[in-house]
């Protein structure tokens, strides 16, 4: 079978991130399983399939998420997209090789160059700071929950995530400081607000 030119492959992964944003996932499988059909060695399809079928098809999800690392050639992003699916899959043991994997990569990087690092580590800090507090490590965890929030609170996800982490160890005060940290960065963000107010519920002593 031809394979599709670059240009092609190119036009379909923005047909499908259309797709995405309009929550149309039912068109946006039709056309992943097509392209992959087209182009069976392209990673980036299997991925994006595999995150259209978490939910309805899990099992499949997973197998689509191993085949994409395996076709990427141990490309960072890709294994940061995968460790992160794969975390929240519950497949912990896979999400942390492959977060290790594209960790040491991205230590390799900063290695040969001295000081650039590469966009990637910060995301991949943060995931594995999910990971060792899924492992008890809270000292560690919170090392790197909290410089991951600190590098970019922009991304929400990193806020929302240090500040459960917070108040599941009975630390109300710092998880709301975070969420007032990352709401000044990030203006009403939804998921931001809906974490506050389930912290003061559960916490109304601590409600500013």
């Amino acid at each position: 079978m031809t394979r599709p030119n670059r240009k092609h492959e190119e036009e379909l992964l923005g047909k499908s991130s259309a797709f995405g944003k309009k929550g149309q996932d039912a068109e946006n499988e039709r056309l992943l399983r097509g392209a992959i059909e087209q182009s069976p060695e392209h990673p980036d399809f299997r991925m994006r399939l595999a995150d259209v079928l978490f939910e309805t098809s899990p099992r499949e999800s997973v197998d689509l998420i191993h085949r994409a690392v395996e076709l990427s050639r141990e490309d960072p992003w890709m294994l940061l997209r995968a460790a992160s699916l794969l975390f929240y899959h519950q497949e912990f043991e896979p999400s942390l090789e492959y977060t290790k994997r594209a960790v040491k990569i991205g230590e390799s990087v900063i290695g040969r160059s001295g000081t650039e690092v590469p966009d990637y580590m910060n995301d991949l800090l943060h995931l594995m700071g999910r990971h060792l507090s899924r492992l008890g490590q809270d000292d560690a965890a919170e090392d790197a929950l909290r410089t991951a929030f600190e590098v970019d609170p922009q991304a929400s996800e990193h806020g929302r995530v240090l500040a459960d982490f917070y108040a599941s160890r009975e630390r109300p005060v710092e998880a709301l400081e975070v969420i007032e940290k990352a709401l000044r960065v990030r203006g009403e963000d939804q998921s931001l607000l809906r974490t506050r107010e389930r912290i003061i519920a559960h916490f109304p002593e601590s409600a500013p």
